[in-house]
């Protein structure tokens, strides 16, 4: 039976229990206001920043500023508490390797949130925001985790019902430029050496900008970075460590230190999807519509007119408006209004639409063939499985980090898998989830932080107790430019309930409200449509109580 409100436990009773039940306790560490360092192993006595000198503590004794960390170590253990889980981890163990192809990371040498993937997982779910691992924002705890891992924690396997020793190690680390340029301690773009995965020397232009000329890269290795930083540590002054700093590009050891499961060199591959979709071909774009960094075409002549790129918005946006929303959301005019191209828009648009909508608009056929070829090259590094000049200064500004970073790609596949294990879409859609949960404008992180460990205590208890289908939304909605397909279940009704929500912020905008609920056992039907086909039930699930709205229609049941 429903509690009346005066009988419900309070918010912080329901969080504290859910927190017991799943076994994780989250972490605060001291940081700095800016967030330039948190006050943990060599900083743990500092009473300033040594990057902005903003003071460890208040006048009262209190700290300025803190993070929460939520543990690893809890979130593993619990997998093995799962013999769905278990079974869904079996992947990496039962993976079979096919000679002369890339299929997954296995076939190569093994304040931004931390999200990690569980490499055990069927790549088809591995990147579901149900079975990322968040833990914070710095790395030191992280860092202290992975040592404790690596000699071993005891777990207990609920199917074989034993004590085992369980490691882990982190083999990758993914994200843009800038996300890996703090991870590794690097200069990154604009340096002298900027390339994380080679040696290769930049070129002034006018002003303070370095560009990177097309020349083939030139390695380096695991060795090299770690000879650098030992130069850097045994510097006797600042002069001499900046000096070995813009001869090298690197500015100190990189987060992730004690294990040593990382390749320097190789471990942190070139995301395409920020390469190419968030940076190259809307450079592209610029380039083809006169609009890139002031450049005229020179003595080339690449350059779409304007009222043939009117006719090419118009056709972008007549093309997609009876194509499925799972396939591409809706496309603006591209002449007119870029704002709402993500990389996903972009992706779609350049392998899919430009081969079509740009044939016969450049003023030289040359162009539109090299297009055409780095959109096949494209579609070759998305495959679920691979297979193994001289510079005018004048456009030296169009060589950029970008463009020096897709002679890494093809060694990246090499090394780190397919272009698909690497991306980083599912950090733009976790990033997505924060901007809805946060509830305070005020008081934006510390909301988050009790958002996310909310989060996480639910999918922990999904995992734990086999909840996964009793906890997950029942309305699957497909949209396209025209019409809604939606998905139909079947469910027992069981009884209407009609309650009345409290008036307490916890409860937003239905605080006040009476809702009309109903109590309903869902039914596994493989989703079938019974005005279609004939639908047989399997089984029942676990009774679910939701709103009335979601109920179309009532319907018999014939027992066979």
């Amino acid at each position: 039976m429903l509690k009346r409100p005066s009988q419900m436990n309070s918010k912080f009773v329901i969080f504290h229990r859910m927190g017991l039940l799943s076994g994780i306790k989250p972490v605060i560490y001291d940081c700095c206001p800016n967030s330039c360092i948190t006050y943990t192993e060599k900083y743990i006595h500092h009473q300033y920043c040594l990057f902005c000198q903003e003071p460890h503590l208040t006048p009262n004794g209190k700290p300025h500023h803190q993070f929460l960390y939520v543990p690893l170590i809890p979130h593993l253990q619990g997998y093995f508490s799962s013999s769905k889980m278990i079974q869904k981890m079996s992947y990496r163990s039962l993976y079979q390797r096919t000679d002369g192809q890339i299929g997954d990371v296995f076939d190569g040498p093994s304040a931004t949130p931390i999200l990690l993937q569980n490499y055990n997982l069927p790549p088809q779910i591995r990147t579901r925001l149900c079975n990322l691992i968040y833990l914070g924002y710095f790395l030191s705890p992280l860092d202290d985790e992975m040592a404790d891992l690596a000699y071993g924690v005891p777990t207990f396997d609920t199917v074989e019902q034993t004590m085992f020793q369980m490691h882990a190690y982190i083999i990758f680390k993914l994200g843009d430029i800038i996300a890996i340029k703090r991870f590794m301690q690097i200069k990154g773009h604009n340096a002298v050496y900027p390339c994380r995965s080679c040696k290769i020397q930049a070129t002034r232009s006018t002003g303070k900008t370095y560009y990177v000329p097309l020349q083939p890269p030139k390695s380096t290795s695991h060795q090299e970075f770690i000879n650098t930083v030992t130069k850097l540590n045994g510097a006797m002054t600042k002069a001499e460590r900046a000096r070995i700093t813009k001869a090298t590009g690197i500015k100190d050891l990189l987060g992730l230190r004690q294990v040593g499961s990382l390749d320097y060199a190789w471990s942190m591959p070139w995301e395409w999807f920020h390469l190419l979709l968030e940076n190259d071909i809307p450079n592209l774009m610029d380039l083809w519509t006169g609009q890139f960094k002031g450049l005229d075409t020179g003595d080339k002549d690449f350059e779409i007119s304007q009222h043939i790129w009117e006719e090419i918005g118009k056709e972008t946006t007549a093309a997609v408006k009876d194509i499925l929303a799972s396939f591409v959301h809706v496309l603006s005019n591209i002449a007119t209004d870029r704002t709402f191209f993500t990389a996903e828009s972009w992706n779609f648009w350049f392998i899919y639409l430009a081969p079509i909508l740009l044939k016969g608009r450049f003023p030289k056929d040359k162009y539109y063939k090299h297009m055409c070829e780095l959109a096949d090259i494209m579609k070759i590094t998305l495959q679920f499985h691979c297979t193994l000049e001289q510079y005018k200064p004048e456009c030296l500004s169009t060589c950029t980090l970008t463009i020096h970073g897709l002679l890494h790609i093809a060694q990246g596949i090499q090394n780190c898998g397919p272009i698909w294990m690497t991306w980083t879409f599912y950090m733009e859609r976790f990033c997505h989830m924060l901007q809805r949960i946060r509830r305070s404008d005020a008081r934006p992180w510390s909301n988050l932080d009790i958002s996310l460990v909310h989060t996480v205590y639910l999918e922990q208890l999904a995992v734990c107790f086999d909840l996964s289908e009793e906890l997950a939304s029942y309305i699957v909605v497909f949209e396209t430019r025209s019409n809604t397909i939606k998905q139909v279940n079947y469910r027992d009704l069981e009884q209407i309930i009609i309650v009345t929500i409290p008036e307490d912020p916890f409860f937003g905008g239905l605080g006040g409200k009476t809702l009309a609920l109903v109590l309903i056992i869902p039914w596994n039907t493989d989703r079938k449509d019974a005005s279609e086909e004939t639908v047989f039930m399997t089984s029942r699930k676990a009774s679910v109580i939701t709103n009335i709205h979601s109920l179309q229609a009532t319907v018999g049941l014939i027992e066979t």
